[in-house]
């Protein structure tokens, strides 16, 4: 899991690659120091250690799928003007995509066939310029659930843009 590896200025940098999917090094991780920008690849090495841990879960738990910061970054940012068909096809082929490539991983790690349907949760880590949070779907209750740390002082669709509403027509 850790490699130690030389950094262009001579030092030796710690390097994590987890199963040969996300690679981060030491100074990543320092970005978790106040009031600095979060790096994806932090928040993707923790997404992979979350899936990792599911298959200590109990049967009666709920199984939950976390994504990158890739499946929600890239596809779901493209702006579709209305009307325009071919523009939204290709941003929904670019997020199913994403989602593939976490499929792969779990079910590589897990060694198991998982569908979709399989799953009762959904973690989406949203990256936004330097605003952080977490959109999960409950698939069971049919529910939104939010993870923010910013104190909401404006409506949803204000605060998130029409991102939530880009998962939902999504989840089916």
């Amino acid at each position: 899991m850790y490699d130690s590896g030389f950094s262009k200025t001579g030092r030796t940098e710690r390097k994590t690659c987890l199963n040969g999917t996300v690679e981060s090094v030491q100074k990543h991780f320092q970005s978790l120091q106040d009031n600095k920008m979060i790096m994806s690849t932090v928040i993707d090495s923790w997404t992979y250690l979350l899936n990792e841990n599911e298959i200590l879960k109990d049967d009666s738990s709920p199984l939950r799928l976390f994504m990158t910061t890739e499946t929600t970054y890239g596809p779901l940012k493209i702006d579709v003007g209305e009307g325009s068909y071919s523009s939204k096809i290709g941003r929904y082929a670019a997020f199913d995509d994403h989602m593939d490539v976490v499929f792969k991983m779990v079910n590589e790690m897990h060694n198991k066939q998982y569908e979709v349907k399989d799953f009762d949760m959904f973690v989406f880590p949203i990256f936004n310029s330097a605003h952080f949070y977490i959109i999960c779907y409950n698939m069971k209750k049919t529910r939104l659930e939010m993870i923010d740390n910013i104190v909401q002082t404006a409506g949803v669709e204000e605060t998130y843009d029409d991102l939530p509403a880009k998962l939902e027509a999504r989840k089916s």
